[in-house]
């Protein structure tokens, strides 16, 4: 089968990029795509987004609670019928809570997981950075 002359295939951004400027491309273009476009260090950005959600999450285990209560007493469905606001009447029942742990152990314990699991995959975001740049060295010197 044979294809009408309009139809061309998508070309990609890359082949798009270098073929405007017409140059050979070295061995820095190829690991500056490399950086940016790897699917595999891609996965790294989620990763290290979800562990920002994460470390977050461990921060709030540190901080107090602190609760406002309010409930508004009445006889019947409507309370708004001829009535006036009048804050300490018996109508009412207001409430504070503050809760603090004693001893904030878990809370600690789970925030320094957290940026050891930060720092873990860094290393293994530098880890897979130097061993993609290796590749293209070696692949480019073969070649």
């Amino acid at each position: 089968y044979n294809l009408p002359s309009n139809i061309a295939p998508k070309d990609s951004t890359l082949y798009i990029h270098y073929k405007v400027e017409n140059k050979i491309l070295t061995e820095e273009d190829y690991l500056e795509v490399a950086m940016k476009e790897h699917p595999e260090l891609q996965m790294f950005n989620y990763k290290f987004a979800y562990l920002k959600l994460n470390k977050q999450l461990a921060m709030q285990e540190l901080l107090p609670e602190v609760k406002l209560k309010y409930n508004f007493l009445s006889k019947g469905y409507f309370f708004n019928e001829n009535t006036q606001f009048t804050p300490l009447e018996n109508n009412f029942q207001y409430g504070l809570s503050f809760k603090m742990p004693l001893r904030v152990s878990k809370g600690r314990g789970m925030y320094k997981n957290a940026l050891l699991d930060i720092q873990q995959t860094q290393n293994d975001f530098d880890l897979k950075k130097r061993a993609i740049s290796i590749k293209i060295k070696q692949t480019y010197l073969n070649y």
